[in-house]
Parts: C-alpha cells; sequence; structure tokens
C-alpha cells in the first residue's frame, strides 16, 4: 500500500503521464486484441461483399439474358415449325423428283444425267443427293436454278459448276452440273 500512496506524492505532471502512459497501455492492448481483429474480419468481410456483388450482377445479367430468350421463344418455335414444314415428307421425294424434271423441260433444258444416290441418315434427317447435268443457254440455267431455290420444299445446292459446251465464245449452250440434297424428317 505504501507503493500506492508513494505515487500520490509525486509531481502532479507526472501523475498525469503515468495515468496516460497506462491508459494509452490499456487502448493499445484493447486494439491489439479486440479491434485489430475485427477490423481484419471487416477487411475480409468488404473483399467477400465485393466478389457477391459481382456474382450478383453476373446473375443478373443471366436473367436478362434468359428472359429475353424465353421472350423470344414462341417466335424461335414458330421459326422452327415453319422451317421443318420446308422439309418433303418422304412419300413426296418422287413428287419433288418429277417437279424437277418438269422445271428442265419448261425451262427448254436437256437433262443429261438424273441420277440419286443412296439416301444416308444426317442427325434427325435423311439426306437423298442428287446429280443433275443439263445442257442449256444461261438464261435457262439459272431460270432452272432460281425455281429450284423457290420450290415449297428444302433443297440444298451441294455444288454447282458451269462451262461452256464448246471452247468458242459464239456457244450459248452451258453444261451445268448441280449437286443437290433433299432432306426428310427421319421418322
Amino acid at each position: 500500500m505504501n507503493n500506492l500512496h508513494a505515487i500520490y506524492l509525486l509531481p502532479a505532471r507526472l501523475r498525469y503521464f503515468l495515468i496516460a502512459l497506462i491508459c494509452m497501455i490499456i487502448v493499445i492492448f484493447v486494439y491489439w486484441q479486440d479491434i485489430l481483429p475485427l477490423k481484419r474480419a471487416f477487411a475480409v468481410s468488404q473483399q467477400q461483399e465485393k466478389q457477391l456483388i459481382q456474382q450478383l450482377q453476373k446473375l443478373s445479367y443471366q436473367e436478362m439474358s434468359l428472359e429475353e430468350k424465353m421472350a423470344q421463344l414462341p417466335e424461335t418455335k414458330m421459326m422452327l415449325s415453319e422451317w421443318q414444314k420446308k422439309f418433303i415428307k418422304h412419300s413426296d421425294v418422287n413428287k419433288l423428283l418429277k417437279e424437277i424434271i418438269s422445271i428442265s423441260k419448261r425451262d427448254k433444258l436437256q437433262v443429261k444425267l438424273f441420277d440419286a444416290a443412296p439416301v444416308s441418315q444426317e442427325n434427325r434427317y435423311l439426306k437423298q443427293p442428287l446429280k443433275i447435268i443439263l445442257v442449256g443457254e444461261y438464261a435457262q440455267t439459272t431460270h432452272f436454278i432460281e425455281q429450284i431455290a423457290h420450290l415449297p420444299w428444302t433443297v440444298v445446292v451441294e455444288s454447282f459448276a458451269l462451262s461452256r459446251l464448246l471452247p468458242d465464245k459464239t456457244s450459248r449452250l452451258f453444261l451445268t452440273e448441280l449437286e443437290l440434297n433433299v432432306y426428310t424428317p427421319h421418322n
């Protein structure tokens, strides 16, 4: 108890200094023990907050994108339905082949070769390759190809070659080789 009494006898400035020193030691101790870990946890929480905000923004963007796609879904379904209607039914392939022959006759083209290769399966469709060799004038040939493109069914021109029948430039007749693909739904 004498030691405490001795502090009381110290000059006032020294007492205030000791009291301030003890208070600072307590504040530093409390800072190191309580506040510094909280400050570190706060920094980690801020980092997590930034990451969560970025994830939320990404999810929000994805949600908007999905909403746009969902809004377009009925239109896309309708376009798909219209597109699939253009595929010829297997039972109508002969009708299409006859139509191609009749178009060539209307355009006054000579059919030198009309050959159907074996049918092959491609994804959910059957592919019927056709090879056609025609002789006729350039305008007739282009009109023929245009009419093929405007058929109510999907006919894909796989390859196309056009050459003069005679080597001289005065010849108006061309030899046209076409490879077409006709697709039918596979049941």
